[in-house]
């Protein structure tokens, strides 16, 4: 117990003894030395009422540990380690007192230097002194530290730990056993009387043990979450994949939507008639069963039915009027078209007399370009630009005509 630990206890870490605490007694306590001085104490006793000293073989000391499992330890700072250990040696002190008052706990430590300071606990000897019949000093340990000291300490620790704050179970009592529990009891005891090494070893293999199967668990689970991560990949690129057809399915949502309304504006410019709600709630029900139970086809679909086909009897009504309209105003725009045709063509008298002048324009333009300096060829040249020559000679004619008879 003292600051050298110089115990076989494979988890001290000597490194942190500094951290430990007494309770009772101090580290330079001579253990020996204490319990041999309360047994010649005893012995001094007994030999004032003529009673023989102690036996050689006497239980003179007992060491008990308080320890809270690792696990709720673990969850504390270092500051409630301490509370909760200091209350709980307070706790077991009384009851000590109550039990025996002679007891004397002649040495009391806090450990946080073991399993790396995880699961500190406090460990205390506690000198068996008793009283026999007469009221003579004795040491009696197997008829005070027996089965009814531990269904005592058992019945009342957890009781009295909860009044102070601390949510302690019940533990289990032998009395209060089934028979099944009891053999049970009976089977476990080859644990019993191990010494602290020796269990702390045995422990310690089944924690490494259990610490090996946490590892393969840990091992499965990293592979399980690269595997996961591998998914995630995957379905982030799927996500991705899917955010572009969603984004492409929204465009021709809204493509389908100017659609929806450009033919909603053509149906407006068809007078396509579409029935209201109370129309449609209006259209008959569909047959049922022989039961009369159910009906043959739900009676919003055959409603829906109904209306598209009321709906497409309309469109095709309309659209059969719109297209003998249409075809009557077909022919009278080619009767039209003809009628202007034929109102453009000239009768048979010009139209061959029409072809004879564009020969004849033909022949003039050839013998223009033979004789260029030619007076007939000037002539030509005024015909061809429209100018009428016999108008203009006969306004040339009198005008010789009106000199001459003013020179007269």
């Amino acid at each position: 117990m003292n600051d050298e630990r110089r115990g076989r206890d494979e988890t001290i870490d000597h490194e942190m003894t500094k951290n430990n605490l007494w309770l009772v007694g101090n580290t330079e306590l001579d253990m020996e030395q204490v319990i041999q001085a309360e047994i010649d104490r005893i012995n001094v006793d007994k030999k004032t009422h003529g009673k023989p000293s102690l036996r050689c073989d006497c239980v003179s000391g007992i060491a008990m540990v308080e320890k809270v499992p690792m696990e709720i330890m673990e969850g504390l700072s270092k500051e409630e380690q301490e509370k909760l250990l200091l209350t709980s040696h307070n706790v077991v002190n009384a009851l000590i007192s109550e039990w025996s008052p002679e007891w004397k706990t002649v040495a009391a430590v806090m450990h946080f230097d073991e399993f790396g300071g995880k699961a500190p606990h406090t460990h205390r000897i506690i000198i068996p002194t008793a009283r026999d019949a007469d009221g003579v000093l004795t040491l009696n340990a197997k008829r005070d530290f027996n089965l009814k000291f531990f269904t005592f300490i058992n019945r009342e620790y957890p009781k009295r730990m909860r009044e102070q704050g601390y949510p302690v179970k019940d533990c289990a009592i032998y009395d209060d056993m089934t028979l099944e529990e009891k053999e049970q009891h009976a089977q476990n005891k080859k644990e019993y009387g191990l010494e602290g090494f020796e269990f702390k070893r045995k422990k310690a293999a089944e924690q490494d043990a259990q610490i090996a199967e946490n590892e393969k668990v840990i091992a499965r689970q990293a592979e399980e979450i690269e595997t996961g991560k591998s998914k995630l990949a995957a379905a982030e690129t799927n996500l991705k994949e899917v955010k572009q057809a969603a984004d492409k399915a929204e465009k021709q949502k809204e493509k389908a939507s100017e659609e929806v309304a450009r033919l909603a504006d053509r149906s407006n410019d068809l007078n396509i008639k579409i029935l209201s709600k109370e129309e449609v709630r209006a259209l008959p029900e569909p047959e049922m069963t022989w039961d009369k139970k159910y009906y043959k086809v739900t009676p919003r679909d055959y409603r829906r039915i109904l209306a598209t086909a009321k709906q497409v009897d309309q469109i095709k009504h309309d659209y059969s009027e719109k297209h003998e309209a249409l075809k009557a105003q077909k022919e009278d725009l080619k009767a039209r078209e003809q009628a202007f045709e034929d109102s453009r063509k000239l009768p048979w008298k010009e139209r061959v007399e029409l072809t004879g002048l564009r020969v004849l324009k033909k022949s003039v333009e050839w013998l223009v370009e033979r004789f260029p300096d030619n007076i007939i060829s000037e002539m030509l040249k005024r015909a061809l630009s429209g100018q009428d020559l016999t108008r203009q000679h006969q306004a040339q004619h009198r005008e010789r005509s009106r000199q001459h008879d003013i020179a007269i």
